[in-house]
Protein backbone atom coordinates (compact mmCIF):
# COMPACT_ATOMS: atom_id res chain seq x y z
CA UNK A 1 0.00 0.00 0.00
CA UNK A 2 1.13 3.16 -0.62
CA UNK A 3 1.56 6.10 2.17
CA UNK A 4 -0.54 8.29 0.29
CA UNK A 5 -3.67 6.07 0.84
CA UNK A 6 -2.60 4.82 4.15
CA UNK A 7 -2.61 8.15 5.25
CA UNK A 8 -6.39 9.12 3.34
CA UNK A 9 -7.20 6.24 5.73
CA UNK A 10 -6.13 7.50 8.89
CA UNK A 11 -7.44 10.96 7.95
CA UNK A 12 -10.86 9.13 7.79
CA UNK A 13 -10.54 6.86 10.81
CA UNK A 14 -10.07 10.65 12.47
CA UNK A 15 -12.44 12.30 10.98
CA UNK A 16 -14.77 9.61 12.40
CA UNK A 17 -13.67 8.76 16.04
CA UNK A 18 -13.38 11.92 18.05
CA UNK A 19 -10.67 10.29 20.02
CA UNK A 20 -6.27 10.59 20.39
CA UNK A 21 -5.42 7.76 17.75
CA UNK A 22 -1.85 6.06 19.27
CA UNK A 23 1.13 4.88 17.34
CA UNK A 24 0.64 1.38 18.38
CA UNK A 25 -3.00 1.10 17.36
CA UNK A 26 -2.46 2.37 13.81
CA UNK A 27 0.47 0.30 13.37
CA UNK A 28 -1.42 -3.06 14.69
CA UNK A 29 -4.26 -1.75 12.66
CA UNK A 30 -2.63 -1.32 9.25
CA UNK A 31 0.49 -3.99 10.04
CA UNK A 32 3.26 -2.06 9.09
CA UNK A 33 5.74 -0.81 11.84
CA UNK A 34 5.24 1.96 14.30
CA UNK A 35 8.39 3.66 12.53
CA UNK A 36 6.19 3.82 9.56
CA UNK A 37 3.36 5.17 11.23
CA UNK A 38 5.33 8.04 12.81
CA UNK A 39 6.61 8.79 9.77
CA UNK A 40 2.94 8.80 8.12
CA UNK A 41 1.65 11.29 11.01
CA UNK A 42 4.89 13.46 10.54
CA UNK A 43 3.92 14.00 7.12
CA UNK A 44 0.16 14.65 8.42
CA UNK A 45 1.37 17.15 10.79
CA UNK A 46 3.07 19.03 8.44
CA UNK A 47 0.41 19.55 5.68
CA UNK A 48 -1.62 20.79 8.53
CA UNK A 49 -4.16 17.82 8.68
CA UNK A 50 -3.01 16.08 12.24
CA UNK A 51 -1.89 17.37 15.51
CA UNK A 52 1.09 14.85 16.71
CA UNK A 53 0.81 14.30 20.49
CA UNK A 54 3.07 12.10 22.87
CA UNK A 55 1.91 8.75 21.57
CA UNK A 56 0.10 9.50 18.46
CA UNK A 57 -2.04 12.05 16.90
CA UNK A 58 -5.67 13.92 16.94
CA UNK A 59 -7.69 15.54 14.43
CA UNK A 60 -6.43 19.08 13.66
CA UNK A 61 -10.03 20.28 13.10
CA UNK A 62 -12.12 22.00 15.72
CA UNK A 63 -14.43 19.02 16.01
CA UNK A 64 -14.53 15.62 13.96
CA UNK A 65 -17.54 14.63 12.93
CA UNK A 66 -18.17 11.95 15.85
CA UNK A 67 -18.13 15.16 18.12
CA UNK A 68 -21.11 16.49 15.59
CA UNK A 69 -23.06 13.53 14.55
CA UNK A 70 -24.80 11.75 17.09
CA UNK A 71 -24.97 7.76 17.97
CA UNK A 72 -26.15 7.18 14.79
CA UNK A 73 -23.37 7.66 12.86
CA UNK A 74 -21.47 5.65 14.50
CA UNK A 75 -23.85 2.67 13.91
CA UNK A 76 -23.09 -0.09 11.34
CA UNK A 77 -19.89 1.57 10.74
CA UNK A 78 -18.67 -2.02 8.96
CA UNK A 79 -21.73 -2.11 6.98
CA UNK A 80 -21.23 1.64 5.93
CA UNK A 81 -17.63 0.93 4.83
CA UNK A 82 -18.48 -2.02 3.15
CA UNK A 83 -21.26 -0.52 0.84
CA UNK A 84 -18.85 2.71 0.60
CA UNK A 85 -16.27 0.37 -1.28
CA UNK A 86 -18.76 -1.39 -3.33
CA UNK A 87 -19.97 2.07 -4.74
CA UNK A 88 -16.51 2.89 -5.34
CA UNK A 89 -15.91 0.61 -8.01
CA UNK A 90 -19.04 2.37 -9.85
CA UNK A 91 -16.98 5.61 -10.30
CA UNK A 92 -14.64 6.35 -13.10
CA UNK A 93 -12.35 9.04 -13.79
CA UNK A 94 -13.99 12.09 -15.21
CA UNK A 95 -17.24 11.29 -13.60
CA UNK A 96 -19.24 14.14 -12.41
CA UNK A 97 -20.96 12.65 -9.83
CA UNK A 98 -23.67 13.91 -6.69
CA UNK A 99 -23.63 12.32 -3.21
CA UNK A 100 -26.70 12.90 -0.87
CA UNK A 101 -26.44 13.14 2.92
CA UNK A 102 -26.09 10.86 5.19
CA UNK A 103 -23.22 8.87 7.20
CA UNK A 104 -22.88 5.65 4.25
CA UNK A 105 -22.32 8.45 1.95
CA UNK A 106 -19.27 9.56 4.23
CA UNK A 107 -17.70 5.98 4.33
CA UNK A 108 -18.37 6.16 0.22
CA UNK A 109 -16.37 8.82 0.06
CA UNK A 110 -13.91 8.18 2.10
CA UNK A 111 -13.01 5.67 -0.95
CA UNK A 112 -13.01 8.26 -3.87
CA UNK A 113 -9.36 9.58 -3.62
CA UNK A 114 -7.54 6.86 -5.46
CA UNK A 115 -9.86 7.27 -8.73
CA UNK A 116 -8.35 10.08 -10.27
CA UNK A 117 -10.02 13.43 -11.65
CA UNK A 118 -13.76 13.33 -10.43
CA UNK A 119 -15.65 16.69 -10.47
CA UNK A 120 -18.38 15.78 -7.47
CA UNK A 121 -21.12 18.02 -6.02
CA UNK A 122 -22.65 17.60 -2.16
CA UNK A 123 -24.89 18.99 0.21
CA UNK A 124 -23.34 16.59 2.59
CA UNK A 125 -20.85 18.53 5.14
CA UNK A 126 -19.25 15.79 6.54
CA UNK A 127 -18.19 14.51 2.45
CA UNK A 128 -17.12 17.99 1.96
CA UNK A 129 -14.63 17.87 4.87
CA UNK A 130 -13.43 14.38 3.52
CA UNK A 131 -13.31 15.12 -0.35
CA UNK A 132 -11.60 18.14 0.26
CA UNK A 133 -7.99 16.35 0.89
CA UNK A 134 -8.08 15.01 -2.53
CA UNK A 135 -6.36 17.22 -4.65
CA UNK A 136 -8.14 15.33 -8.05
CA UNK A 137 -11.26 16.65 -6.66
CA UNK A 138 -13.02 19.14 -8.20
CA UNK A 139 -15.71 19.59 -4.85
CA UNK A 140 -18.78 21.66 -6.09
CA UNK A 141 -20.93 22.63 -2.35
CA UNK A 142 -24.48 22.95 -3.02
CA UNK A 143 -25.67 25.61 -1.04
CA UNK A 144 -28.39 25.91 1.33
CA UNK A 145 -29.51 26.08 4.82
CA UNK A 146 -26.99 24.92 7.80
CA UNK A 147 -28.71 22.12 9.43
CA UNK A 148 -26.79 20.59 12.60
CA UNK A 149 -30.19 19.77 14.52
CA UNK A 150 -30.77 16.45 13.09
CA UNK A 151 -28.80 13.06 12.11
CA UNK A 152 -26.68 14.67 9.94
CA UNK A 153 -24.83 17.81 8.75
CA UNK A 154 -26.34 18.86 5.94
CA UNK A 155 -27.28 22.08 3.44
CA UNK A 156 -30.57 22.20 2.13
CA UNK A 157 -33.65 24.04 1.05
CA UNK A 158 -35.38 25.68 -1.61
CA UNK A 159 -31.30 27.47 -2.49
CA UNK A 160 -30.00 23.75 -2.80
CA UNK A 161 -32.99 22.66 -4.90
CA UNK A 162 -33.07 25.45 -7.54
CA UNK A 163 -29.32 24.71 -7.92
CA UNK A 164 -29.97 21.44 -8.21
CA UNK A 165 -32.62 21.90 -10.90
CA UNK A 166 -29.74 23.29 -13.28
CA UNK A 167 -27.41 20.36 -12.80
CA UNK A 168 -27.15 16.89 -14.13
CA UNK A 169 -24.98 14.40 -13.55
CA UNK A 170 -23.44 11.11 -14.94
CA UNK A 171 -24.33 8.94 -11.27
CA UNK A 172 -26.08 10.16 -8.19
CA UNK A 173 -25.38 8.61 -4.96
CA UNK A 174 -28.01 8.76 -2.11
CA UNK A 175 -28.81 7.53 1.40
CA UNK A 176 -32.02 6.55 2.97
CA UNK A 177 -33.28 7.03 6.41
CA UNK A 178 -36.35 3.79 5.75
CA UNK A 179 -37.12 1.56 3.68
CA UNK A 180 -40.60 0.13 4.24
CA UNK A 181 -41.89 -3.55 3.01
CA UNK A 182 -43.05 -2.07 0.32
CA UNK A 183 -39.90 -1.02 -1.55
CA UNK A 184 -40.55 2.90 -0.44
CA UNK A 185 -37.80 4.92 0.05
CA UNK A 186 -38.47 7.67 2.96
CA UNK A 187 -36.82 10.73 4.48
CA UNK A 188 -37.37 11.92 8.23
CA UNK A 189 -38.25 15.39 6.94
CA UNK A 190 -40.22 17.23 4.23
CA UNK A 191 -37.09 19.08 2.87
CA UNK A 192 -34.83 16.25 2.97
CA UNK A 193 -36.92 14.04 0.69
CA UNK A 194 -37.87 17.07 -1.19
CA UNK A 195 -34.69 17.27 -2.20
CA UNK A 196 -33.77 13.94 -3.12
CA UNK A 197 -37.16 13.90 -5.51
CA UNK A 198 -34.83 16.24 -7.20
CA UNK A 199 -31.68 14.37 -7.34
CA UNK A 200 -33.66 11.23 -8.59
CA UNK A 201 -34.32 13.30 -11.84
CA UNK A 202 -30.73 14.74 -12.28
CA UNK A 203 -28.53 11.67 -12.81
CA UNK A 204 -28.60 9.67 -15.43
CA UNK A 205 -27.40 6.44 -13.16
CA UNK A 206 -29.10 6.61 -9.74
CA UNK A 207 -27.37 4.71 -7.01
CA UNK A 208 -28.83 3.80 -3.49
CA UNK A 209 -26.24 3.23 -0.77
CA UNK A 210 -28.22 2.27 2.70
CA UNK A 211 -27.65 -0.99 4.81
CA UNK A 212 -30.28 -3.53 5.85
CA UNK A 213 -31.06 -2.34 9.02
CA UNK A 214 -32.75 0.86 7.25
CA UNK A 215 -35.53 -1.88 6.70
CA UNK A 216 -38.82 -0.24 8.53
CA UNK A 217 -36.66 2.58 10.21
CA UNK A 218 -38.96 5.07 11.61
CA UNK A 219 -39.52 7.67 9.12
CA UNK A 220 -42.32 8.92 7.43
CA UNK A 221 -42.05 11.18 4.15
CA UNK A 222 -41.86 8.89 1.15
CA UNK A 223 -39.61 10.29 -2.03
CA UNK A 224 -39.51 7.40 -3.91
CA UNK A 225 -39.26 4.01 -4.65
CA UNK A 226 -36.64 1.05 -5.11
CA UNK A 227 -37.75 1.09 -8.54
CA UNK A 228 -36.68 4.79 -9.23
CA UNK A 229 -33.31 3.46 -8.87
CA UNK A 230 -30.64 1.40 -10.94
CA UNK A 231 -29.07 -0.10 -8.32
CA UNK A 232 -29.42 -0.71 -4.65
CA UNK A 233 -26.09 -1.62 -2.97
CA UNK A 234 -27.15 -3.07 0.78
CA UNK A 235 -25.69 -5.72 3.38
CA UNK A 236 -27.20 -9.07 4.39
CA UNK A 237 -30.38 -9.29 6.48
CA UNK A 238 -32.86 -9.07 4.40
CA UNK A 239 -35.10 -12.40 4.26
CA UNK A 240 -34.99 -14.05 1.13
CA UNK A 241 -38.73 -13.52 0.28
CA UNK A 242 -38.83 -9.89 0.95
CA UNK A 243 -35.23 -9.72 -0.72
CA UNK A 244 -37.08 -11.51 -3.69
CA UNK A 245 -39.88 -8.78 -3.88
CA UNK A 246 -37.00 -5.54 -3.72
CA UNK A 247 -35.41 -7.46 -6.39
CA UNK A 248 -38.31 -7.43 -8.67
CA UNK A 249 -38.30 -3.57 -8.34
CA UNK A 250 -34.02 -2.85 -8.75
CA UNK A 251 -30.85 -4.78 -9.21
CA UNK A 252 -29.74 -5.12 -5.83
CA UNK A 253 -26.07 -5.80 -5.17
CA UNK A 254 -25.91 -7.07 -1.24
CA UNK A 255 -22.18 -6.82 0.04
CA UNK A 256 -20.66 -8.95 3.28
CA UNK A 257 -19.44 -6.49 6.57
CA UNK A 258 -16.38 -4.43 5.88
CA UNK A 259 -13.70 -3.50 8.77
CA UNK A 260 -12.48 -0.20 8.87
CA UNK A 261 -9.30 -1.83 8.59
CA UNK A 262 -10.13 -4.39 6.21
CA UNK A 263 -7.73 -4.01 3.35
CA UNK A 264 -4.87 -4.57 5.47
CA UNK A 265 -5.85 -8.24 6.60
CA UNK A 266 -6.18 -7.29 10.23
CA UNK A 267 -5.36 -8.39 13.60
CA UNK A 268 -6.48 -11.85 15.25
CA UNK A 269 -9.86 -12.11 16.75
CA UNK A 270 -8.02 -11.22 20.56
CA UNK A 271 -7.17 -7.85 19.29
CA UNK A 272 -10.85 -6.83 17.66
CA UNK A 273 -12.17 -7.70 20.57
CA UNK A 274 -9.65 -5.40 22.94
CA UNK A 275 -10.39 -3.06 20.28
CA UNK A 276 -14.31 -3.03 20.03
CA UNK A 277 -14.35 -3.07 23.87
CA UNK A 278 -12.64 0.63 23.59
CA UNK A 279 -15.19 1.17 20.42
CA UNK A 280 -12.63 1.67 18.06
CA UNK A 281 -14.31 -0.45 16.12
CA UNK A 282 -18.10 -0.36 15.74
CA UNK A 283 -20.07 -2.71 14.79
CA UNK A 284 -23.97 -2.96 15.29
Amino acid sequence: MRPSERQNYILNLLSIFYKEWTVKELAEGFQVSELTIRRDLDELAKSGDVIRTLGGCITAGEKSVGTIFNHEFEMNLDLKAAIGKEASRLVNPGDTILLGDGSTILQFAACLGEIGSLNIYTNNIAAIQQLKKYPSITLNILGGSYDYQHNMLLLKGSLTDRILETLKFDSIFIGVDSIDLKGRCLAKEEEVARTNQIILRRGMRKILLADHTKLERPANVIYGQLSDFDLWITTGGIDDTQMKLFKNQTKVVVVPPRHLFSDFKLMDASTVHRRDSRKMLISS
